[in-house]
């Protein structure tokens, strides 16, 4: 073998070399699976990691769309709250200016009636100046 791969062993030196080797191999299995196990934590360790890291994102992901959602909550409610002011303010003149046209309705017709009256009592007065004077004539 020493031949093939150009090197000269001593007496009983490859025995040796071959004794280390198996010696060697011995410790090398369970040094590679105590490194496997050591990896394999390693692993889950870093997937738990990964896991919580995916969770504090999801969390604030949630966290975020609530705010979101609370502040177009609060703008409907003041776009809201503005336009029922504009529209029951602008219903509020309406009506006054109704009630104020009414009210001018009622007192020019107050007026009127009032007119009516005096030229009612007036013409009273004077049929009864008519009678007076008729019933004299007469009598």
């Amino acid at each position: 073998m020493g031949k093939f791969i150009g090197f000269k062993f001593k007496p009983w030196q490859a025995v040796g070399i071959a004794k280390n080797l198996g010696n060697a191999a011995k410790f090398l299995g369970p040094a590679v699976a105590l490194v496997s196990v050591g990896i394999d934590v390693l692993e889950m360790h870093n997937e738990s990691q990964r896991e919580k890291e995916m969770a504090d994102l999801r969390k604030d992901i949630s966290s975020q769309f609530q705010k979101i959602a609370k502040d177009l909550d609060a703008q409907i409610e003041r776009q809201l709250s503005e336009f029922e002011t504009e529209v029951y303010t602008e219903i509020e003149k309406q009506i006054a200016e109704a009630i104020k046209q009414e009210e001018e309705t009622i007192a020019t017709s107050n007026s009127w009636i009032k007119q009516l009256g005096e030229i009612r009592s007036n013409f009273d007065l004077i049929l009864q100046y008519i009678h007076k004077t008729t019933a004299k004539a007469k009598g």
